[in-house]
């Protein structure tokens, strides 16, 4: 895309349509600064959503419950969740039930209920 622009600007000057090729540079760098600041929104945007997931999760081993940061959380672990709190990963609910406020990921104005699978 680049290099269309450079030679559309060129090619403007060349033909002596200066006027034209000023539109083409100013259209390509306002199309630039507006894709930049895009860009900047969307990753701001996905840092604050994982901002929004907490840093550990509360797994069950052995019947025991034992607090662990995400990244070291195994597939297939069991985590427990309580009431009002984060969920800390993607998973599948197998014991229990209970409304799920998806709001920052999905908009849903409503808490949704999740039940076992």
């Amino acid at each position: 895309m680049n290099l269309l622009m450079v030679i559309a600007v060129f090619g403007a000057m060349l033909i002596g349509e200066w006027f034209e090729a000023a539109t083409v540079a100013f259209l390509f760098a306002l199309s630039l600064a507006l894709e930049s600041w895009s860009v900047s929104r969307a990753r701001n945007a996905v840092g604050a959503l994982m901002d929004l997931s907490p840093a550990t999760a509360v797994i069950i081993e052995s019947g025991a419950e034992r607090s662990l940061p995400v990244a070291e959380v195994k597939i297939g672990a069991k985590v427990l969740v309580k009431p009002g709190e984060k969920i800390p990963l993607d998973g599948k609910v197998v014991n229990g039930h209970s409304s799920v406020n998806q709001a920052p990921i999905t908009g849903e104005s409503l808490p949704v209920s999740k039940e076992i699978g």
